[in-house]
């Protein structure tokens, strides 16, 4: 991860108009590959299926719970219903046991989220990962009070429909004009657009920066600098 997030973050503290930040997490906040791939190959060794690779499974990592474990499958599977039910049920039974086995926040994301508390800004996080799952990750890696709001797959339509976030935005009663959404996705810059929230990309996530600039992130964050331009 590019160390200079820290001050891109506080960078955008200090800018006055930012009253609330909203993160997705695979890829944003945490570096989770590692235990959703495990989950993946537990389940398609169980139905005799052949192993995914990392590169593979993070194709549909941002596409919900469902769509992502569906197309770990063999192509020829995906509109078995039964067999999709099955390897979805033997998917969160492992991942809900190995959630962080091997996941972790990104080098400075903590003490750059804390920053922001500090500065009055509002933390949410808004994530196509079921919610219970979310709840499970971040409630262990994340001290239990740190964000105001989780909210994950279940209750809203999945990302990038907005209703999610403007849900997130009501509640801290805070215009999408003074909120940023941070994701490392083509569905969190969409998101973000249709919310009117400023949309932000992080270079160390799941997508390259290039891919983010074409999905129409507003910035990247890299350096102090990039936050400057994007807060003036």
């Amino acid at each position: 991860m590019n160390p200079s997030f820290k001050t891109v973050v506080l960078a955008v503290a200090e800018c006055k108009k930012i009253l609330a930040a909203v993160f997705d997490l695979d890829g944003t906040l945490c570096c989770t590959s590692e235990d959703l791939l495990a989950a993946v190959n537990d389940t398609l060794l169980q139905l005799g299926f052949p192993l995914q690779d990392s590169r593979s499974i993070l194709l549909h990592i941002n596409e919900g719970g469902r769509e992502f474990i569906r197309k770990s499958l063999p192509r020829p599977y995906w509109e078995d219903s039964s067999v999709c039910d099955r390897a979805m049920a033997l998917y969160c039974d492992y991942y809900d046991k190995h959630p962080c086995d091997h996941t972790y926040v990104y080098p400075g994301v903590y003490e750059s989220l804390s920053a922001l508390k500090k500065a009055g800004v509002k933390l949410a996080c808004f994530t196509n990962k079921p919610h219970g799952q979310a709840l499970n990750v971040l409630g262990r890696v994340f001290p239990s009070d740190f964000f105001e709001i989780i909210l994950g797959a279940g209750t809203f339509p999945m990302k990038p429909d907005p209703s999610g976030v403007l849900w997130i935005l009501s509640k801290f009663g805070v215009e999408s004009e003074n909120a940023v959404y941070f994701g490392d996705s083509d569905l969190d810059m969409q998101t973000a657009k249709r919310a009117g929230m400023r949309a932000v990309g992080v270079s160390w996530g799941y997508r390259s920066e290039a891919f983010l600039r074409e999905a129409g992130a507003d910035m990247i964050c890299n350096t102090g600098d990039d936050i400057v331009r994007f807060c003036s």
